[in-house]
């Protein structure tokens, strides 16, 4: 058997060597099928003869296997030369020889130098072979060979030559070291410099599929050096921030969202690392989706990582971009997300020091951020005026502030962080663990005190920049509203409990109140913008945790001890914080009457002569009103007589002070006071009107200076204020005479002071404007109070309605509102006597010639009120329609016309069909709305109160201009359009127009047919269930009558005007007069009394000048026909069915008169 197998063993061989010579060439689509078949067989020769040199077989029997394997090595080795590679099944059948019998075949110098020639020849060609991959497993198979060494370091050199294309050698490098390359391969590779630097070139921002998978395979396999693949992978992390390549972007990250979970934390661990997790948490908030995607999904792996050690590593970076502001610093955003990823969702924090910032950092920040506040906040601080009391620190000291890309300050974004953080009951828990947590508690505060006040009066600190707009805002509120939760689960625990004397251990409160004071710099003897904040911080905190726990008796001696020391230290600041703050202990107490009392003495004395003795009576102003505003029986503890003279020393001194913040503060003194001097008759009202008219009549002439606007706002707001209580004062049960008398003879002036004061407003933004806003709602209020009076030049307030201000519009709106209806009556007058068309005003028109669309809106904030721009349009036509009311029918007309040659209506029908839904087919359910009547602020909702307005506005165009509105209804071409108004019109606005019209229709039957002698024998009756008006007219005791019907759908359709009963005419002149009547019902703006008074003018036409009929003495005979047969000698009139019963009764056909023949044809 052996040697039988001896024998017949070389042709097997040449079976398989023909086998694979007569494979399929590449050109054929079999060739991959042939090539495949050719590798079997291989396999299966190698395995047989892997079994067979387990057997115990003789010597030359191995001399065969040795001798045929030479032949099959070289043959193959000749085939893959000869056709460059392409029968990769002959690379195969070399690959399972060497890999299954290599021991014994290696041995052989003939087989191992083919082996060797075939890899070196042709400057090694073989490694662009579409065989390479089976020849490189050769190569590693030979590793051990003494050529191995220099073949392999020119396969690398050919490997990174650059004259094939980048992505050819990349392929070729992949498939040179797959994962289980020999450790001689990888070590050659690594010091290999060429093949480092190769790597590092193809290291491009975008890499390619390619690319990116042979730089993950050499990574992987441990080809890279650490230098290589720090500088490699260092590079495509900082390409990551730059973000204005969409597409390389994309293809950057798909890189490392392709590394396994091992490798891309161990790539976190480098010192690249932190910057990667950042760059793909700004990447997050990228314009581009599927940057965003990738980039998230990236980072969630990063951030997700098990371990105590990955989660400080990624909180770093959290603090990092804390600790240090730029404008490349990762967005709030983008913090925030990573913080909730590492938190989880139990919100567990493993070490409070790991998740908090520097507090001397925070502290530092919080400091450069404050700066002094704006003079109008004195208007909403809880401590007044004490803002008038704060100067200007040294410019040269100021800080630097930090702001990031969306202009947020460091503190601001500390701030935030801490708040997020402190939402956890875990993360409080480990902070009273620490000793700075009321440092922190304090910042925290601080913080939402600057950012309220920015809110209030924008720029007026550094907390945020004031060039981002409402984007800001928004995040800023939503700060505020998630830090106040925090602070108020504090104040719920914390109590307003002092240390006792003796008591070692210093309570909760104290500690909080010393971080609060250890805020500002205590080298500072001025009350500078820093002391401000401090002492509101003290008080708002002070204030709130009494409104929430009440006191004790012995809070009161402690609040009255706080008071004393606060008064012994002289700082106006600290006093005013201990009146606000402790106002609730301190009511009713001796100390803060008998302070009270002492800063009303001292006030009558008021010296305002020179800025040392202003500024020592500003002091007591700001402390005598904070008293009287905390304090509701302040004034009541003060002697009559005393008040009396302060009164009369204070208004004197409003002419005596330049300083506004003075006259302000005395104008509120003067509005606590005057209500408890109702009773005392003099000068002194007259003398506080005077004043305050003054400050109104000047306001025309405003200074350009930022101060100069401030201080104007507060004195601005104080008369106004001064004036309403002058006002309420006139209106109460038993007024002082001479205060009515004064309000009386100054009417006049009050009015135009007003009205210059909204004049003055115009153009003036009060969004980003709290006390200015509150003080335009002061003017707006007084306004809408006044009663009527003619204002000439009223155009000039058209404008208004556009200004940036929503009160300025409001108080605008009102004064139209009385000042149109009521000319109405004067322009019909003169309309009619000089014979002239009315016109409406040009300055109106102009302000709806432009509608609005819903395209102009998608940017509209419609999340608190009603855009002003949009609002300055619809109250626009609000005052258009009020032109209406009390006009003539002439001047109506002429209006309409003007309005029909401008095209007018057709934008705000348009628009209002679009917003309510009309044109989608799915209108707004407006049976909630009061159509007939809109009310400004009482819708919830913004878009809501849109829906009502425009409601409202198209029942006042239906009411008013039906023909128009008819008119752009027929033409609108959206069948869905018309119908969804239509039936919305038919079902919310023609009942009301219907009944109104109905109810007009029976007021003017009362008044006009039943008492006007010429409607004598007209009679109407008016049926409001029905919707039916039945007509009738009696002629000699009989009666024709009509019938107007009122559509449900009406005036959007016709009023059809039906006969029921047809008397002494013919057909077609009947119909002629139903038709007309129609015509001018429709044609007349709807006007149904128009169009029944036309009906009767042609009846009454028709029968004018009609005799009896001298047969029967009727007018109407049974025929219902008039007398038409006339006879040609006597004149007179005869029914043709009389002459007829004549002529026969008679025998002849002579006058029933005059008896001369009487031709009846």
């Amino acid at each position: 058997m052996a040697a039988l197998l001896e024998h017949e063993w070389p042709k097997y061989a040449k079976q398989l060597l023909e086998l694979a010579k007569t494979s399929q060439p590449q050109q054929s689509k079999d060739f991959d099928k042939s090539q495949l078949q050719v590798a079997a067989a291989g396999e299966r020769w190698a395995a047989l003869q892997r079994e067979l040199y387990a057997e115990d077989l003789p010597e030359t029997f191995e001399a065969t296997f040795h001798a045929t394997d030479v032949n099959i090595a070289e043959e193959c080795a000749a085939l893959l030369k000869t056709r460059e590679g392409k029968p990769y099944g002959a690379a195969a059948i070399l690959e399972e020889l060497i890999r299954t019998c290599g021991l014994r075949l290696l041995k052989d110098v003939d087989f191992r130098t083919t082996i060797q020639h075939l890899l070196d020849a042709d400057d090694l060609a073989w490694l662009s072979w579409p065989s390479r991959q089976h020849l490189i497993r050769c190569l590693y198979a030979v590793s051990s060979e003494a050529f191995f060494s220099d073949l392999f370091n020119g396969v690398l050199a050919k490997a990174v030559d650059h004259v094939g294309s980048n992505e050819a050698s990349c392929r070729l490098l992949r498939d040179l070291f797959p994962r289980n390359a020999p450790a001689d391969a990888v070590s050659a590779a690594r010091e290999s410099a060429p093949l480092q630097d190769f790597v590092y070139d193809a290291t491009q921002p975008g890499l390619n599929d390619v690319q990116s998978a042979m730089l993950l395979q050499l990574h992987a396999v441990g080809v890279l050096t650490e230098k290589t693949s720090e500088k490699g992978f260092s590079k495509l992390i900082a390409s990551l921030a730059e973000a204005e390549d969409s597409q390389r972007l994309a293809h950057t990250l798909q890189f490392f969202a392709t590394m396994d979970d091992a490798a891309l934390q161990n790539l976190a661990t480098k010192p690249a690392g932190d910057q990667l997790l950042s760059n793909l948490l700004r990447l997050e908030q990228h314009e581009n989706e599927t940057v965003a995607q990738k980039a998230a999904v990236i980072s969630s792996r990063l951030s997700a990582s098990p371990g105590d050690a990955s989660a400080k590593r990624n909180f770093s970076i959290v603090l990092q971009n804390l600790e240090e502001v730029s404008s490349k610093s990762l967005s709030m955003d983008a913090l925030r997300e990573l913080t909730d990823r590492l938190l989880g969702d139990q919100r567990s924090v493993p070490d409070i020091r790991q998740v908090l910032p520097s507090v001397s950092v925070w502290k530092s920040s919080v400091q450069a951020a404050v700066r002094v506040p704006k003079a109008s906040l004195a208007i909403l601080s809880p401590l007044g005026g004490a803002v008038h009391l704060v100067q200007a620190s040294d410019p040269g000291k100021q800080t630097p502030v930090q702001t990031d890309y969306e202009g947020l300050s460091q503190a601001l974004r500390i701030a935030m962080h801490i708040a997020r953080i402190l939402a956890s009951i875990d993360a409080k828990g480990k902070l009273a663990e620490s000793e700075e947590q009321w440092t922190v508690i304090a910042l925290l505060h601080m913080c939402v005190l600057l950012a309220e006040d920015n809110l209030s009066v924008l720029g007026t600190n550094a907390v945020w920049h004031p060039s981002d707009g409402a984007f800001t805002e928004a995040t800023v509120l939503d700060f505020v509203t998630e830090a106040n939760k925090v602070l108020n689960w504090y104040w719920e625990a914390l109590r307003p409990i002092k240390t006792a004397d003796g008591d070692d251990e210093p309570t909760a409160y104290d500690q909080l109140m010393l971080a609060v004071g250890q805020l500002q710099d205590r080298h500072d003897a001025q009350p500078s913008p820093l002391r401000y904040y401090t002492a509101l911080a003290d008080a708002r905190i002070t204030s709130n945790l009494f409104e929430l726990h009440g006191h004790s008796a012995e809070q009161v001696k402690d609040s009255e001890a706080s008071l004393k020391a606060s008064r012994s230290g002289k700082d106006a600041l600290s006093i005013a914080a201990c009146i606000v703050g402790q106002q609730h202990p301190l009511a009713g107490t001796q100390a803060i009457t008998r302070f009270c009392n002492e800063l009303v003495a001292d006030l009558t004395d008021i010296d305002l002569s020179d800025s040392q003795h202003q500024s020592k009576s500003l002091e007591r102003l700001v402390l005598l009103n904070t008293i009287i505003y905390t304090q509701e029986d302040a004034v009541a503890s003060i002697a009559k007589q005393r008040l009396i003279f302060l009164v009369k020393r204070l208004i004197p001194a409003l002419t005596e002070s330049s300083a506004m913040s003075i006259t302000a503060e005395i104008c509120k003194t003067l509005s606590l006071l005057l209500p408890s001097m109702q009773d005392m008759y003099g000068e002194h009202w007259t003398q506080a009107l005077s004043y305050v008219l003054g400050v109104w009549t000047s306001a025309g002439l405003q200074s350009a200076d930022k101060r100069d606007a401030e201080d104007r706002i507060i004195l601005t707001h104080a008369t106004l204020k001064l004036y309403g209580t002058l006002r309420r004062l006139s209106k109460s049960d038993e007024p002082n005479d001479d205060l009515l008398d004064t309000l009386k003879d100054n009417a006049n002036r009050t009015y135009q002071g007003l009205v210059t004061l909204l004049k003055a407003a115009n153009g003036v933004s009060d969004e980003a404007h709290q006390p200015l806003m509150a003080t335009h709602e002061q003017l707006a209020r007084q306004i809408g109070q006044l009663p009527y009076q003619a204002l000439p030049d009223s155009e000039e307030l058209f404008p208004l309605l556009y200004t940036p201000s929503r009160p300025i519009q409001q108080g605008a709106f009102d004064l139209l509102h009385k000042q149109i209806p009521a000319a109405q009556e004067q322009i019909s007058l003169g309309a009619a006597l000089e014979k002239k068309a009315a016109q409406l005003p040009d300055e109106l028109l102009s302000l709806i010639l432009e509608a609005p669309t819903l395209d102009s809106l998608v940017d509209a904030p419609f999340d608190r009120t009603m855009p002003l721009p949009l609002q300055g349009y619809l109250y626009s036509w609000r005052l258009l329609f009020d032109h209406f009311d009390g006009s003539s029918y002439r001047v109506k007309t002429d209006y309409i016309d003007q309005l029909k040659e401008g095209t007018y209506l057709s934008g705000l029908l348009s628009f209002t069909f679009d917003f309510l839904g009309h044109s989608r087919g799915k209108p707004v359910d407006a049976s909630k709305f009061d159509i007939q009547e809109y009310v400004p602020d009482t819708e919830p909702s913004p878009e809501r109160d849109v829906q009502w307005l425009l409601t409202h506005l198209y029942y006042l165009a239906l009411t008013h201009l039906p023909s128009l509105v008819k008119s752009y209804y027929l033409d609108v071409r959206s069948r869905q359009t018309s119908l969804a108004v239509e039936s919305w019109t038919a079902k919310y606005i023609s009942p009301l127009i219907i009944n109104a019209s109905l109810q007009a229709v029976a007021e003017w039957s009362e008044k006009s047919v039943k008492e006007d002698p010429e409607y004598e024998k007209m009679s109407v009756k008016v049926g409001m269930r029905s919707k039916e008006i039945n007509v009738g007219y009696v002629v000699d005791e009989q009666t024709m009558a009509i019938k107007v019907v009122l559509p449900e759908a009406y005036p959007l359709a016709s009023a059809q005007v039906v006969g029921v009963s047809r008397v002494a005419v013919k057909e077609e002149k009947w119909q002629s007069w139903l038709r007309n009547c129609q015509g001018v019902i429709t044609f007349s703006n709807g006007s149904i009394i128009d169009g029944l008074s036309a009906w009767r003018k042609n009846v009454t036409g028709a029968l004018r000048g009609q005799t009896e009929c001298a047969i029967c003495y009727s007018i109407i005979d049974a025929h219902r026909q008039l007398p038409s047969k006339r006879c040609p000698t006597c004149k007179n009139l005869f029914h043709s069915g009389c002459l007829v019963k004549w002529f026969k009764t008679s025998n002849a056909s002579t006058c029933p008169l005059c008896r001369n023949s009487f031709n009846f044809n």
